[in-house]
């Protein structure tokens, strides 16, 4: 729905932001498969040359190392960050112009509102530390204001409000409960594969230990493996989010729960309060993903 009704400055820097997550996770899932798999090289016996096990261990490493130079040099976790960043700012302007709440209120002359809006926009662009064509195309060729954009704004009240609750409030209310469970589920299933992979290095170093015959380094692949589930949901922060997660969907119920007692004239004041805490949530999300790559310690609460 967005890709054909919002900014034109909102979709490419959203689409980008999808695209950059996805390149940061799976170069990191790689980097954690060929570590396994040269783990794995140190108790495989290969059938033709003593020297086989070690040049595989050393593609494996350079492999994974390939992939962690291109994390270090293109930097597609940061590029995410300050993409999402954008986008979002860029959804709650275009919210508030459609809901005609203020800096977009109803006082002003079309032109006006229009012309602040686009220059709203263009401010954004300038704050982010960001080089793209696209986005300075757009900004400069693109009308950003859509039509749709346009009739929502002429509406009536109702009809506004009623857009407000089901495309925004409720839209956001269901993202943040889906991805509360999800995180919730994920955090749990890592912590248990974990444990497990941990119990079966104690296991297989004890047997090692009482005479077993097993390879010398078979708790090498197994401590790996625990090594690679702890550091995957580090990045992915699971418990951390679903925390997260759950406070800003009570949040954004109590918002539900109170839209209906708004009438017209306090319509904007709820609008800008709300967007204010769709942006919080998103603002502290930047603000610990910025710190946690840079290796700081957060100071949001």
């Amino acid at each position: 729905m967005k890709q054909n009704k919002f900014p034109p400055l909102y979709v490419i820097a959203d689409l980008k932001s999808i695209k950059q997550q996805q390149w940061h996770f799976r170069s990191l899932r790689v980097q954690l498969i060929f570590l396994f798999i040269a783990s794995l090289t140190t108790v495989i016996n290969f059938p033709y040359s003593d020297k086989t096990s070690s040049l595989f261990y050393i593609l494996f490493i350079i492999i994974s190392m390939c992939f962690m130079c291109y994390s270090s040099l293109l930097k597609p976790e940061k590029i995410w960050y300050e993409s999402r960043a954008l986008a979002e700012s860029a959804n709650t302007l275009t919210w508030r112009f459609i809901m005609g709440a203020k800096p977009f209120d109803f006082h002003q002359t079309k032109e006006n509102v229009e012309s602040n809006f686009i220059n709203e926009l263009k401010e954004l662009w300038k704050l982010n530390k960001m080089n793209d064509k696209k986005i300075d195309k757009t900004l400069r060729e693109d009308s950003q204001i859509t039509e749709w954009m346009q009739n929502i704004r002429r509406s009536d009240f109702e009809i506004k409000k009623d857009h407000y609750l089901q495309l925004r409030i409720e839209d956001q209310l269901n993202w943040y409960e889906k991805k509360k469970e999800f995180n919730k589920k994920r955090a749990r299933s890592f912590s248990i594969g974990s444990f497990v992979a941990y119990v079966a290095a104690i296991i297989i170093a004890c047997l090692q230990i009482t005479g077993t015959a097993l390879p010398q380094w078979s708790s090498e692949p197994i401590l790996m493996l625990a090594a690679g589930l702890v550091g995957w949901t580090q990045a992915k922060r699971y418990s951390e989010l679903a925390s997260s997660y759950a406070l800003t969907s009570r949040e954004i119920s109590d918002i539900k729960d109170d839209i209906d007692k708004i009438t017209k004239e306090q319509f904007s004041n709820f609008v800008n309060n709300s967007e204010r805490a769709f942006s919080r949530e998103h603002t502290q999300w930047t603000a610990r993903r910025l710190d946690y790559s840079s290796g700081e310690e957060s100071d949001t609460p």
